[in-house]
Parts: structure tokens; sequence; C-alpha cells
């Protein structure tokens, strides 16, 4: 799998940010995504991906290079009918 995806760092522990990502897995339960920064894993994080809006806890995240995969869980997924713009 290689999706585009958006993610909104929402953790008052890290610095805030936005940045895109790329879906790398997806299960029911959460995905691996391709970032371009480190995440603390606790970090909760909003993922919008195709019409999806995703709440999730990052789990791991681990060095890939110049970039990280990150693991997150879902706690919540709500369908928009809006596709992302990533």
């Amino acid at each position: 799998m290689d999706e585009p995806a958006t993610v909104k760092v929402l953790n008052p522990l890290q610095t805030a940010a936005r940045f895109d990502a790329r879906i790398v897995e997806m299960s029911r339960g959460g995905m691996r995504l391709r970032v371009p920064q480190s995440l603390m894993p606790g970090t909760l994080v909003q993922i919008r991906f195709q019409t999806k809006l995703a709440l999730a806890e990052v789990r791991y995240c681990e060095t890939a290079g110049a970039e990280y995969y990150a693991g997150v869980r879902f706690q919540d997924v709500l369908d928009t009918d809006r596709p992302d713009t990533a």
C-alpha cells in the first residue's frame, strides 16, 4: 500500500505540526505510516486519508533512512464524505 495522508500532531507535549505522510500498511485497528519526522510513542495524531478522518495514538516510531515509520492505533475513525487533498 502507498496512499497519501495528512497527519496533524495533537499532543500538547510535542511540538504542534501538520505534515504529509504515506500509508504503508493498514488494518482494522491501525496503520503504519511513513513520516518525515519522529513521533513520540503516546502522541495523539489526527490522520486524514481518502474520505476518512482518524484519531490515533502513536505506538512506535523507528528510523527508515531519512524518514520514519510510525505505527498508530485507531481510537476513532469517521467518514467525512470529502476526499483528502494531501
